[in-house]
């Protein structure tokens, strides 16, 4: 869509619940290297004692840079953001912040 290289984006996942968790398992089957998912406390990184076990099991194949910090700093420089959480979370600096090209999927539940 904006020609850039599946393998070598950075996509952001807003939302570990099941569509998050779901979402991240596809786009990395079709060849995401490089994604960072974040719940409503911020960026899941492996060895995080308050994840729960499916947490647990993304933070060890996502997240590869061991980045930490909150949705903002996941979203700085990423290529692909993917909100499936509550609304109004992200703001028009963290937009901003992404690459240019960038692709927004706002998906929360009620509203986007």
């Amino acid at each position: 869509m904006v020609r850039k290289d599946i393998a070598s984006i950075k996509v952001v996942i807003n939302g570990a619940g099941s569509a998050g968790i779901a979402i991240a398992k596809h786009i990395m089957n079709l060849g995401v290297k490089n994604l960072i998912l974040c719940d409503s406390v911020g960026i899941i990184c492996e060895g995080d004692a308050r994840l729960n076990s499916e947490k647990a099991a993304m933070a060890q194949i996502t997240n590869r840079e061991h980045l930490t910090g909150k949705l903002a700093d996941a979203m700085k420089d990423s290529d692909v953001f993917i909100g499936v959480s509550a609304p109004n979370i992200v703001s028009e600096e963290m937009v901003a912040s992404m690459n240019k090209d960038a692709i927004v999927l706002a998906m929360s539940n009620p509203t986007p």
